[in-house]
């Protein structure tokens, strides 16, 4: 019978690869679950705060929210981290990161902004928006009127965000991520200064003017209709600012 021949460097090699390919496996998926768990983080204290838990300023404990969250204080720093750029949160030294607070100022920049984006939005949406599209901003629009007329004191629905609607109808993905966040900061704006629930029966007028124009595939009309309804909703910000500076004198 022949010898067989062994090559043990060969051998050793394999185990080497072997272990390496291991290694690698379990490094992928410690790097998923720290993703899972940094969204999920992300996610439940992003809606936390536009949802006003958290006063304005307030400190968020990295120690105390990776000890709620069950988990490691990486994942927890990599959510606030995504949460300052979303400018939800301010990351300040010495504190660490601190819910955000915008002055008039500051609120006035994003309607700015926010008239920019959102009349390009209703523009593209007019000329780009498919049938699923604009059955999904008339369906939003029939359950807000079902909501609004069910209370005596209306608050527009922030989980019917219309505004949302239309740039997912621009179907410009640029355009979409710019919008999101910056309604993400003009939502907690808001939550923080008492928003004038009487506004809300003429928010949804003028939102049924845009989805009007959408429909007809006008896009200057869309465009004009949505810049006229963001530069309403920024002069009741004005006024209420206006008001709050009168009780605090």
């Amino acid at each position: 019978m022949t010898p067989v021949h062994v090559d043990y460097k060969i051998r050793a090699r394999g185990h080497y690869q072997a272990a390496s390919l291991i290694e690698g496996k379990e490094g992928t998926a410690m790097a998923e679950s720290k993703r899972l768990f940094a969204d999920m983080v992300l996610n439940s204290v992003r809606e936390e705060v536009l949802a006003g838990k958290y006063k304005a300023g307030e400190r968020l404990s990295e120690v105390r929210l990776a000890r709620r969250f069950g988990t490691s204080r990486s994942p927890v720093r990599e959510a606030l981290q995504s949460l300052a750029k979303e400018g939800l949160i301010r990351i300040v030294p010495r504190r660490g990161a601190v819910v955000a607070q915008y002055d008039l100022q500051e609120i006035e920049d994003l309607f700015q902004v926010r008239e920019s984006i959102d009349g390009m939005a209703a523009r593209l949406a007019a000329l780009r928006a498919e049938p699923m599209h604009i059955q999904r901003l008339v369906d939003t629009l029939e359950m807000t009127k079902h909501i609004l007329m069910q209370n005596d004191l209306p608050t527009y629905p922030l989980d019917l965000d219309f505004h949302q609607k239309i740039l997912d109808s621009s179907k410009n993905a640029r355009l979409i991520n710019l919008g999101y966040d910056l309604h993400h900061q003009l939502r907690l704006a808001r939550s923080r200064s008492a928003y004038r629930s009487a506004r809300a029966p003429e928010a949804y007028e003028e939102h049924c003017l845009i989805l009007e124009a959408i429909k007809a595939r006008n896009p200057d009309r869309a465009e004009e209709a949505m810049r006229w309804h963001v530069r309403k909703a920024l002069k009741n910000i004005q006024v209420m600012f206006s008001g709050q500076k009168g009780r605090d004198k």
